[in-house]
């Protein structure tokens, strides 16, 4: 069996061109490496993709190209990564309004966004005929897709109340909006279609329609769909069945959580860890968010409202991965807990060790429901937990015998069922990002990179630089430790293409934009808040201040144009 790998890529905005780089090199080794194993269980393939905002547009890509349409994946110039991240995904672009979009709405173009979904995923179903398939040599032979996406209708979900009179009905619900959602779907060589991927296209561009910039979009759901397989699930607010969504990375920024899930989906064997690794891929690295700076004394209205948006906002992305070092702490406790009862084994006389055998039979029969030795869910158990500490099952039964080593198996397979430990396991998660002082493009919420394609090239390249210095990590890992538990992505064979960067570009901020760029943005981001005022129904006396404020200051100020003074 392969090595399998989940790859879970996080918002980015612009800095999409990063992650860009960093996955043109990742799936450029891989491939080589699978071309270079002789034995088929040392190929390593990409099985599971998840993305928020950037990071679902470019899943949504990856997991066409890799199962269909290889040498899209090839060149380091005209890849589709780097095509529409790095190319087309311009500021020029997106401040031209095409049919579709109202000012009212957004304000860059969603439909230019939309016309890069169309050129990179429906185009290959537009040229007539079909087309020949190639699959990617890093691919697994299907991919579990999923797309993180915020919506703002929000989907009900009831728990059954009990009122005290009653305890055997319940008389009322307990009812909760959620409003984190994905979209999820399995991508086979049979899904080479735009029945399939219009939907998908849709869908990414909902995933990275990144608030107020974009609009957002309406996409058509079935309540059948394994994304709302919930016992708790309220039927859908309207009769079309359909949401409107925003940024996916408004409430999941990093789907790791997500990887996780579907790929609980493929490994049903407890084992199947030990060839499962995750890949997290993202432009920043994660850090603490907490403000130690207020306090009881300073908590003023401002100081006050800003922390509680901060709050609201992070914990609304709050990684639920990050659940999974509870699982990886029990599963540690668990092993060593394991260990020490087979150094106890070792040492207690044979008499004592058979009173602990049939005291062990007794609870597992109590564990299983009163299911006997016999039973294949306890048997398969007893036998899966005797392959995964082979090792030290040898070491025992060559000092004490082999009904030791079933004695202390069966101990270890108490404390696993009482734990509910079965379905846990110690997840290995690599993860490739930069600091904020490594990329041109990080600058005005990362919107940067949009604005001078020198800057998205930088990234790009930045990006790929990083890929590489993991895949010598790799190699170095496997080598100075053979036997610990990594992904043995070593047989790779790259070519030294990658270009040099000019230093320089990693310290830009937006003065280094041409003028012109930043002048546009500036009479458009004008045109949107005398329209946002407007809505609200302020008076032109208060809207002039206001503008004079935002635009004529803060907003001036932010884009590097010389200020207004005065009052």
């Amino acid at each position: 069996m392969a090595y399998r790998l989940a790859i879970a890529i996080s918002g980015a905005v612009s800095l999409g061109s990063y992650e860009a780089g960093v996955m043109f090199e990742i799936i450029r080794a891989i491939g080589s490496h699978n071309r270079n194993v002789a034995d088929p269980d040392n190929r390593i393939e990409i099985d599971v993709l998840t993305g928020a905002s950037a990071g679902g547009m470019t899943a949504v890509i990856l997991a066409q190209k890799l199962l269909f349409e290889r040498d899209a994946l090839d060149n380091p110039d005209t890849n589709h990564l780097y095509m529409p991240w790095v190319k087309v995904a311009d500021v020029h672009g997106m401040l031209q309004m095409q049919e579709g979009d109202d000012p009212d709405n957004s304000i860059l173009s969603s439909a230019f966004i939309g016309g890069i979904a169309d050129q990179f995923l429906l185009h290959r179903y537009r040229e007539g005929g079909a087309k020949q398939i190639l699959p990617h040599p890093a691919a697994a032979e299907s991919i579990r897709l999923g797309i993180a996406l915020s919506n703002l209708n929000g989907v009900d979900y009831s728990i059954r109340a009990f009122d005290g009179a009653e305890l055997a009905e319940p008389k009322s619900k307990f009812t909760f909006t959620r409003f984190q959602d994905r979209m999820t779907r399995t991508v086979t060589g049979n899904d080479d279609n735009p029945a399939f991927w219009k939907p998908l296209a849709r869908a990414a561009c909902a995933c990275g329609a990144f608030p107020f910039a974009f609009r957002a979009l309406r996409l058509p759901r079935d309540r059948t769909e394994p994304d709302y397989a919930d016992d708790a699930l309220n039927d859908f607010p309207f009769p079309e069945n359909a949401f409107t969504y925003t940024d996916g990375g408004v409430f999941d920024n990093s789907p790791l959580g997500m990887a996780k899930s579907l790929a609980n989906q493929l490994d049903k064997n407890p084992l199947d860890y030990e060839r499962r690794f995750f890949l997290y891929v993202s432009p920043d690295r994660k850090g603490s968010t907490a403000n130690l700076t207020i306090y009881e004394g300073n908590a003023s209205l401002l100081r006050t409202g800003k922390a509680l948006l901060n709050g609201i906002f992070q914990q609304g992305r709050f990684q639920d991965w990050i659940m999974t070092a509870d699982y990886n702490q029990l599963i540690q406790e668990f092993d060593d807990r394991a260990y020490r009862l087979r150094e106890l084994m070792r040492s207690i006389p044979d008499s004592e060790r058979d009173s602990m055998a049939n005291v062990a039979d007794r609870l597992l029969e109590h564990l299983y429901d009163g299911q006997d030795e016999s039973n294949p869910g306890r048997e398969q158990d007893f036998a899966r937990l005797r392959q995964q500490f082979m090792a030290d099952a040898q070491s025992l039964e060559a000092q004490k015998g082999e009904q030791s080593v079933n004695t202390w198996i069966k101990a270890v397979q108490v404390l696993e069922r009482s734990g509910r430990l079965g379905q846990k396991d110690d997840m290995r998660v690599y993860t490739i990002t930069a600091s904020e002082d490594e990329l041109a493009g990080e600058g005005m919420a990362a919107f940067a990179g949009f604005f001078d394609r020198r800057f998205r090239e930088f990234d790009y390249t930045v990006g790929r630089r990083k890929s590489r210095q993991f895949l010598q990590n790799l190699k170095s890992q496997a080598t100075d430790s053979p036997g610990k538990r990594s992904l043995p992505l070593t047989e790779w064979r790259l070519p030294d293409d990658i270009p040099d960067i000019d230093p320089t570009l990693g310290k830009a901020t937006l003065a280094d934009v041409d003028e012109g760029i930043r002048q546009a943005l500036k009479e458009r981001f004008s045109d949107r808040v005398e329209r946002l005022l407007e809505q609200v129904g302020l008076s032109i006396c208060i809207r002039k201040p206001l503008m004079w404020f935002f635009v004529d200051g803060k907003l001036k100020e932010a884009l590097k144009l010389n200020s207004s003074t005065g009052c």
